[in-house]
């Protein structure tokens, strides 16, 4: 995409070329460096495409080898200025247009978060916002690495963290501290901890030393496998430590409160059909928006669809366009009966079951009890989990 736009800024031409040896005529532009794309074969000739400064460089290397060259195609700023030079007041906004244009190219105008999970992209956001790394903000007063330190310092579980400016866009990637994240070769010297309090129901270690045994009863974040591994004398003294990525496969029993609930009395929304919509521009923070009338409906959502204009995924400009739509309803307000709320809640329970056994995780003990009263349903008791453990952090540094 930027490859074309810079083309079109420079201006290109596209030539029909006819010579006795196609070869030797490609190996010419090849030892001169004249770049050439879209290459086409057209009857008894070729197509091709390239820059005005190489036409130019091509023009007497042509002559040289007999070769014939017909100019089929000018494309570009410069041929388009040139064709409309007595247009002066339409040239002129061309140019007002295209200096704001450049004129945005300095500034941040998009912002993308990708890899968090345990903080969400507003919390981020309102972050980088209090770090004067948002919106607006001019690019070359963002310090990347100092932004990187930062957003590691501010969110801990954020092990790595990569900031980079790539056209208007700010880009995010973050890497957090969950079991699977971090491998030995990412972090050679690393220990494993705990990443939630129970039981320890299995252990094998594959490298390093361990420091709970099946039956311990641990905390989250206490010490699992050490990563330090003492180096021993003949006399069985301990000289000195050298150090691993800890590795072992590590369960852990866990005992978890599980509560959940809904009123028995509801209120429905039926749609009824009718709809309004509107349009609306944003430039910058200032919004121009034309909504629809609402005096009509007493009930409606209000649904908004929103883009930003920009020329890539990476080169956005500060302007948003979209349309409103309002849409209507009516509420009606309905009870579940006895039997329709707890074959609501086993539904609501079971894919809550369904979530936990996709991580992986085995129910080891299921004591959850469904209850109705007069206004309420609800679903009550403990769960004992089996489930993998082992969080990979660096290693603890010590004296020795």
């Amino acid at each position: 995409m930027m490859a074309n736009i810079q083309r079109q800024m420079k201006g290109y031409v596209r030539i029909r070329v006819h010579t006795v040896s196609y070869d030797r005529f490609l190996n010419i532009c090849a030892l001169h460096n004249l770049y050439i794309w879209d290459l086409k074969p057209v009857e008894n000739a070729y197509e091709m495409n390239l820059s005005i400064e190489a036409f130019r460089r091509l023009k007497p290397l042509a002559r040289k080898t007999g070769t014939h060259i017909r100019i089929i195609k000018k494309c570009g700023l410069p041929f388009w200025l040139f064709r409309n030079r007595h247009r002066k007041a339409f040239a002129a906004g061309f140019v007002g247009g295209a200096s704001l244009l450049f004129l945005f190219s300095f500034f941040i105008w998009n912002i993308e978060v990708s890899g968090n999970r345990s903080a969400s992209a507003e919390v981020i956001y309102r972050y980088l916002k209090e770090e004067k790394a948002t919106y607006g903000t001019l690019k070359n007063t963002i310090d990347c690495k100092k932004l990187q330190a930062d957003l590691r310092e501010k969110f801990p579980d954020f092990l790595w963290v990569s900031a980079k400016i790539k056209g208007t866009s700010l880009l995010i990637d973050v890497k957090e501290n969950d079991l699977q994240d971090l491998t030995p070769e990412e972090l050679p010297e690393s220990d494993l901890i705990a990443g939630t309090a129970g039981t320890i129901e299995r252990i094998i270690t594959r490298q390093g030393r361990p420091q709970v045994h099946v039956g311990d009863r641990v905390k989250k974040g206490d010490l699992l496998v050490s990563s330090e591994i003492p180096i021993l004398n003949d006399e069985k003294e301990v000289t000195g430590y050298e150090y691993c990525a800890a590795d072992a496969d590590i369960l852990i029993k866990t005992v978890y409160e599980y509560r959940d609930s809904f009123p028995l009395l509801y209120e429905e929304k039926l749609y009824t059909g009718r709809e309004k919509s509107g349009f609306l521009i944003q430039l910058g923070s200032q919004l121009f928006s034309l909504k629809p009338q609402k005096e009509s409906y007493q009930a409606y959502d209000l649904v908004t669809e929103e883009r930003q204009f920009g020329f890539s995924r990476y080169f956005k400009l500060p302007l948003f366009y979209g349309r409103i739509y309002m849409r209507e309803y009516r509420l009606i307000k309905k009870r579940y009966s006895s039997g329709e709320a707890i074959a609501r809640m086993q539904e609501k329970t079971e894919k809550n079951m369904e979530k936990i056994r996709e991580k992986g995780v085995q129910i080891f003990e299921n004591d959850v009890k469904i209850e109705t009263d007069e206004k309420s349903c609800s679903a009550s008791g403990q769960l004992t989990l089996i489930q993998k453990t082992g969080k990979r952090v660096e290693r603890t540094k010590t004296d020795s």
